[in-house]
Order: structure tokens, then C-alpha cells, then sequence
């Protein structure tokens, strides 16, 4: 069967298992129906792609609105000086913004507006707080640019919404992890992306990225892509397992596609998640839930806070410390029994 290969197409699988197929391009995505090559898909993807784009605002009538205000940030410093993974999710951001408050005057934000577009994402409090966390950069652009003061910007104490879950994603125990490793066995694409994950700690826009020509004196040695940093991991012993019974052949990536094609970060989520919850693996427990379990692994391997924070990229302490909590809450533990032990056996 001829593959047809389309510009802006990319394909991901759902939580279902099935086969989707978006038209990604500006930062919009737009989902097309049926097979490549079918009519309906073609017909879809043919008014997709003579659609046009969100324009850059321009002109004197422009001046002051929030199209007018993306566009400048976007080559502003504070803008550009951002790691290349928070602006691309910054811009796709913006520009879901843009195309339905763009014609919208800046100054007429006001405090309860911002509070009622998070109102109505309450069930979602992290999607609520990525809104949040936009506007608070988008208006201090304002108040660089003077379209507003400092006293005007309607995100001075605006909250986050309290998170459903205080201890954020869940982590992985030993026993989901045995699930996986005894469904998915070595040699297999999903036990590599498994090991892959839980020894380098990487995020999925980094782990999609990782390949042979990353391994170097029995460590893989990446930069981050959210945050710019040098990241350096030793190859565990279950990577290297997993590594060695790959099939032979030319790799640029660990992990790829059917077609030996990278995978894109929402794509490779998604495949994870399915290939999880094959497993037996309990819902809600997928790619950054390894991440923490990878933290919590080098914590009780006896790493301090700094190298963990080192070999996973993570750009705060406090991060790693919240992460493994409950390591040092056990590990605190324990040596409160071995103490308590050791004066109860002296005479």
C-alpha cells in the first residue's frame, strides 16, 4: 500500500487506541477525518491548507489591541530569551488567544475578566494556571510597552487555582513497573521507551529526541529543551539490556514511529499512555509520572537534591524536593527505627 506523505499532517494515536489525523501549522490544529488519500480526508486537508494563517497585526488601527501586543512579544527579548520548548508553547498559546480576543482593546482587561476565562476551566486547575501563567507574561509586555501601568495590570493578584491533586502527576510504584516489564519484554519498542524514561529522567520533548549518537563513555549526554541545559545520565544496567537487544539497524532515534519516523511529543504521549494501559498499568499514570519516579529512584540510590536536579534537567531544588518527599519521609523513618533499635539493645 502507497503511504501518502502531506505537509502539516501528523499522526497520533488517542486514549482509545485510534488512529487520529491533525493539520498542525501557526500553532492551530485542525483535526481531519477519515484515511490520507480518502476524499474526505483530502477535502479537509485542502481547505486546511488554504486557510490563512492568524495575521500579524499591522497598521495604525491595530495599535493597542491584543493582536498588536502578541505580535510585539514575539520579538521582544523577554520573548526570545525563553528556552525554544516554553516559546513554542507560549506562541501556541498566543495564538489560541489571538484568534478569539486579537481584535480586543489590551486596556480593557480588567481582573474579573482573566478570573472568569479561569472560572470556566476550574475543572481543569492546570489548564486554568497555563492560562494564568500566558496572561501574567503577555501583560507584563503591556506594562514594558506602556499600553498599560503597572497599577493597571489586571493580573496582580489574580490566584492559582488550588490543584485536584496536591502531589501533582502520580508516580510509578514497583509494581506497575513489574506490569510493564513483564507485558512489554526486552526487546521490544515500549520496554526501551520504559528504561529509556525512568533512567534519564528526560521530559517526553527530549526523550523523542535521543538516539545512538547521544551515548558517550557509558552515559547519555543531551541539552534540554525546555530549559536549555547540559544534561548528563549514566546508562543504567536495565537500559543498557534493553539498548543491546534492539534490533540491528540504523537508528537516528530510540524510539520511533512504525515508520521509523520521530515521534512528535504529543504523539509519543499518547502511544505510552496505550501501550500502559495494555499493560494493566492503572489510568493516570503515564510519561511524567515516570519522570518523578525517576527522581524518587536516584533519591533512594542516596543522591542529594543538587545531583538529582543535575542528571534530570530540573531547573529548581524545590521541584526535587517535592518530588521525593516521600523517599525522605521513608528514609527518615527508617533511620528513626534503626535508632531507636540500636539504644534499645544497649545494656
Amino acid at each position: 500500500m502507497t503511504r501518502v506523505k502531506l505537509l502539516y499532517v501528523n499522526r497520533m494515536r488517542d486514549r482509545h487506541g485510534k488512529v487520529r489525523f491533525y493539520f498542525r501549522r501557526h500553532g492551530k490544529r485542525t483535526p481531519l477525518p477519515g484515511l490520507p488519500g480518502s476524499a474526505g480526508f483530502m477535502a479537509a486537508y485542502q481547505a486546511a491548507l488554504a486557510a490563512k494563517p492568524s495575521p500579524v497585526a499591522t497598521g495604525q488601527d491595530a495599535k493597542g489591541t491584543f493582536s498588536a501586543l502578541i505580535a510585539g512579544w514575539y520579538g521582544s527579548a523577554s520573548f526570545k530569551g525563553n528556552a525554544p520548548g516554553t516559546r513554542r508553547t507560549y506562541r501556541y498559546d498566543a495564538e489560541r488567544f489571538r484568534e478569539k480576543h486579537g481584535h480586543r482593546l489590551v486596556a480593557d482587561l480588567k481582573a474579573e475578566h482573566v478570573e472568569k476565562m479561569m472560572d470556566a476551566k476550574a475543572e481543569t486547575p492546570a489548564a486554568a494556571n497555563k492560562l494564568r501563567q500566558f496572561l501574567r507574561q503577555l501583560m507584563k509586555q503591556a506594562v514594558r510597552t506602556k499600553l498599560i501601568t503597572a497599577d493597571q495590570n489586571p493580573m496582580r493578584g489574580i490566584e492559582r487555582l488550588k490543584s485536584n491533586n496536591p502531589d501533582g502527576f502520580p508516580q510509578w510504584e514497583a509494581e506497575h513497573l513489574a506490569l510493564f516489564r513483564a507485558h512489554w519484554p526486552i526487546g521490544s519498542k515500549p520496554r526501551v521507551a520504559l528504561e529509556l524514561l525512568l533512567c534519564t529522567a528526560a521530559r517526553r520533548s527530549d526523550a523523542i529526541r535521543l538516539g545512538p549518537q547521544d551515548i558517550r563513555d557509558g552515559a547519555i549526554y543531551f541539552r534540554a529543551q525546555k530549559t536549555g541545559d547540559a544534561v548528563g545520565v549514566p546508562i543504567s544496567a536495565e537500559l543498557r539490556e534493553a539498548l543491546d537487544a534492539m534490533p540491528v539497524r540504523p537508528l537516528r532515534v530510540f524510539i520511533a514511529t512504525e515508520y521509523g519516523k520521530p515521534f512528535t511529543g504529543n504523539g509519543f504521549y499518547n502511544w505510552f499512555t496505550a501501550r500502559a494501559r495494555e499493560a494493566g498499568v492503572p489510568k493516570g499514570l503515564g510519561v511524567h509520572g515516570l519522570r518523578k519516579s525517576a527522581a524518587c529512584h536516584l533519591a533512594e540510590q542516596g543522591f542529594t537534591v543538587p545531583e538529582i536536579a543535575a542528571l534530570g534537567g530540573w531547573k529548581t531544588l524545590a521541584l526535587v524536593q517535592h518530588y521525593i518527599r516521600g523517599v525522605d519521609r521513608a528514609r527518615m523513618l527508617k533511620n528513626a527505627m534503626a535508632r531507636q533499635a540500636r539504644l534499645q539493645a544497649k545494656p
